[in-house]
């Protein structure tokens, strides 16, 4: 897991909706912003989240993640 990836998930809180920011973070880049958001969905997968909202565009041809919300599990 990535730091950003990690660090958001560190500092959610049980229970509450966490959509990953954009505007003003590194997150600004699609690239940047589509390979934590699929650290996330890895940690889903593991059961330590759960994905509520998952968005994909093509960015240059390219199929990226451009909006996730998820919320941590106990």
């Amino acid at each position: 897991m990535g730091t950003i990836s990690q660090q958001l998930f560190l500092a959610s809180m049980i229970g509450e909706r966490v959509e990953l920011p954009r505007c003003g973070t590194a997150l600004e880049l699609p690239w940047v912003y589509d390979d934590v958001a699929e650290d996330i969905c890895a940690l889903a997968k593991s059961g330590k989240v759960e994905v509520l909202a998952r968005q994909v565009q093509q960015v240059q041809g390219e199929p990226l993640i451009t909006h996730l919300a998820f919320r941590r599990l106990g």
